[in-house]
């Protein structure tokens, strides 16, 4: 590591880093590095942490926004800690042979991104997408959307829905559920306001923590 030759706001930032990780087990964000180090932009952040991992400062650990890592603390990319082994597929009749060679599903791809963000799922107008209520929906912000995209729309400014977006015309808008029961929801385009893009959902068999 050739440190002696950073400069003074290399050295600031990593310093931050460091305290970070030893103190938090997880690297900083971009974002958290620019607020904790008095800085204004991302971007300049960006340049210098490149100039730290060029000097051997930092490395980095794998994908998502917390990738950094010190020298000593680098994983490995089997160790990333957002994959998991991948062991084949299970039916709910007959058995499927599990898939033996060594294959990982890395959820960072899905999980993270700096426009990303998470929704609970209140409701049953998409249980015929195999989205259920309770179940935690990855959306990723955006203002406009593809017809077919499934979104987070915002409603006369009150109601948020997720459901499947079509442009018709006329300047009209259809939000579709997948649920044979409902119906399709049909607005001036004026009225709806794309809040994301639905880009994963999972579910877990335990409650969040703000739910208990």
């Amino acid at each position: 590591m050739n440190e002696p030759h950073l400069t003074k706001t290399a050295r600031k930032i990593l310093a931050y880093v460091t305290q970070h990780i030893e103190n938090q087990q997880e690297s900083p964000t971009v974002a958290e590095i620019a607020q904790g180090c008095d800085m204004q932009s991302t971007g300049t952040v960006h340049r210098y942490l490149s100039q730290l991992i060029e000097a051997g400062a930092l490395v980095r650990s794998g994908k998502g926004w917390r990738n950094l890592a010190l020298p000593h603390d680098e994983v490995p990319e089997d160790d990333n800690p957002y994959a998991m082994p991948f062991l084949g597929k299970v039916a709910a009749g007959l058995p499927i042979e599990a898939i033996s060679q060594h294959e990982t599903i890395d959820f960072s791809e899905y999980l993270f991104g700096p426009k990303r963000f998470a929704l609970y799922v209140d409701g049953e107008s998409m249980i015929e997408l195999g989205i259920m209520p309770g179940d935690t929906a990855i959306l990723e912000h955006a203002n406009t959307a593809d017809n077919g995209d499934i979104v987070c729309a915002l409603v006369d400014h009150e109601e948020a829905t997720l459901k499947t977006f079509y442009r018709k015309g006329g300047g009209m808008v259809e939000l579709h559920p997948a649920n044979s029961e409902m119906q399709v929801q049909t607005y001036s385009g004026d009225r709806v306001q794309i809040q994301g893009i639905l880009k994963a959902s999972f579910r877990s068999y335990q409650a969040p923590r703000w739910l208990k």
